[in-house]
């Protein structure tokens, strides 16, 4: 496969690196052009609904800014409530390219510790409150925890990684 240039619709050093580390993973050469836009959704979105809104439009913005990309790529993690009614983490990933052909994935959904559960539920930014979660507790397993929370790293590696294999071998899906 030729190398693709893909429009991404972050700055985010942290998601372009996760970016990376999958187009490594499954060998894909890729210029990857980074852009500021804006999701057009809550800054933390609380349904499964907004959160792929909010991965289409940056996905859709990145194309239309850098045209000359081969697509443009959105990611957008967000919240929302299980048929329990306890709040979940999880990502979306879009891409959309030249052609309109849009491939979107979601990451599997993960069960916020009851910390985490009660500030959504208060409408509270959880990134105001990571560091105070299992500030007392230092276990392997808890430190985990915490990175994974304050990274959130396997749902935007899931989505983003399902997302390239679909698109680019689109004829098989």
């Amino acid at each position: 496969m030729e190398k693709i240039i893909i429009s991404i619709g972050t700055n985010s050093e942290q998601k372009i690196g996760y970016l990376k580390e999958v187009l490594e993973e499954i060998g894909i050469e890729a210029e990857i052009i980074p852009n500021k836009v804006l999701s057009d959704v809550s800054d933390q979105p609380l349904s499964e609904e907004e959160t792929l809104i909010g991965s289409v439009n940056r996905a859709r913005k990145a194309l239309a800014i850098h045209q000359e990309a081969d697509c443009g790529l959105g990611i957008e993690v967000g919240y929302h409530k299980n048929k329990n009614a306890d709040f979940e983490i999880f990502g979306y990933a879009t891409i959309i390219d030249k052609k309109g052909h849009k491939v979107s994935c979601c990451s599997s959904k993960f069960l916020l510790p009851k910390f985490h559960r009660e500030k959504v539920e208060e409408n509270l930014e959880l990134c105001d409150f990571l560091s105070e979660f299992l500030k007392e507790k230092d276990s392997a397993v808890d430190k985990y925890l915490k990175e994974t929370l304050n990274s959130r790293k396997p749902f935007i590696v899931e989505s983003v990684r399902n997302c390239l294999l679909q698109y680019i071998k689109k004829e098989e899906f």
